[in-house]
């Protein structure tokens, strides 16, 4: 082979060498490329994979919000018909404020006067009571002057009485029984019937009756008898006067026979 076709063979072989090198080159390259896009279609399916998966939560939630939002417009219009009865409620509420306003004052208006009778009663009440003091003060004081004199009057009596104790204006006293046995001395006395010189008969007292007025007291220290008092006239009224009545007469006397 000539010398000029084995450089021009040589030349090409490099030329082709060459070019085996940039394929080669172009072959790595497009390997990596080739991996990277594998790896990038990877991921790109993982991320499809990931946002299917998401859409299909997305999806799901949706769901849920569109069953939300269901839920959700049905509470409101529940809420807007609640709204509308409260409404009507809030109107009635204000008829029945605006009848309590005028209930609540009617009511002050009736404690107003129910303060102003009271106020009114307590002062007839007063009124009342001040001129019952006063009459009961003006009868008070009657009955005082009436209890006075009443009281001097007692007074007077007790002084009277006392001085009738004190034996002031007593004519005398006398024991029950010294009365009596001196006035049963008289009816033996003037019972002996002894007939006069020349006469035949005589006059006898056989009974006698007596009876005294005066004031009968109770026995004194050292004294075992009542006292029976004479008073001086006009001292003591006569319906307080005690009456003593006794009646004397003769017995027979029985005498013993001797042995």
């Amino acid at each position: 082979m000539p010398p000029e076709e084995l450089e021009r063979v040589k030349l090409e072989l490099a030329q082709v060498r060459t070019q085996l090198n940039l394929v080669e080159q172009s072959r790595r390259e497009l390997t990596f490329k080739l991996e990277a896009a594998t790896k990038e279609l990877q991921d790109t399916r993982q991320a499809l994979a990931r946002t299917e998966a998401l859409n299909a939560e997305l999806r799901e939630r949706a769901e849920l919000a569109q069953g939300r939002v269901r839920e959700l417009e049905a509470a409101l219009a529940r809420a807007q018909e609640e709204l509308r009865l409260k409404e009507a409620e809030l109107g009635s509420l204000r008829t029945i404020r605006e009848v309590a306003e005028v209930w609540k004052r009617e009511r002050d208006q009736a404690l107003q006067d129910l303060a102003q009778v009271k106020a009114d009663v307590e002062r007839q009440v007063s009124q009342a009571v001040k001129a019952a003091l006063e009459q009961l003060t003006r009868e008070h004081e009657a009955a005082r002057q009436t209890w006075q004199a009443e009281r001097l009057k007692l007074a007077e009596e007790i002084s009277r009485l006392q001085d009738r104790l004190a034996e002031r204006g007593v004519v005398g006293h006398v024991f029950p029984t010294d009365l009596a046995g001196k006035l049963a001395g008289v009816l033996e006395g003037l019972a002996e019937g002894r007939a006069a010189p020349g006469k035949q008969f005589t006059a006898a007292l056989t009974s006698l009756e007596v009876e005294a007025r005066g004031v009968l007291e109770a026995p004194r220290t050292g004294e075992a008898e009542p006292r029976f008092v004479t008073p001086e006239a006009g001292r003591v009224e006569p319906g307080a006067l005690s009456t003593l009545r006794m009646t004397f007469r003769l017995l027979p006397t029985v005498r013993a026979e001797e042995e």
